[in-house]
């Protein structure tokens, strides 16, 4: 299978946040309920990774660059 690597760099704005994963063990968490300033302060601290796919179809500001094959096919 190839392996692609690029760059990428946007900001995507007004992300539905409903769950996140906790980074040292791997459970999902509801965080529907949270505060969006709480949600924020926890993913900029890396104790929870939110998955970026889940948000980059409904942006229309992600730039895309720079594709290059990464190792050996």
């Amino acid at each position: 299978m190839p392996k692609i690597g690029w760059s990428f760099k946007g900001w995507i704005s007004g992300a539905d946040i409903r769950e996140v994963t906790e980074t040292e063990t791997g459970n999902v968490i509801d965080v529907s309920k949270m505060s969006a300033a709480e949600v924020a302060d926890k993913l900029n601290a890396c104790t929870w990774l939110i998955a970026l796919g889940d948000h980059l179809y409904s942006s229309k500001s992600i730039e895309n660059f720079d594709f290059e094959a990464d190792g050996s096919d």
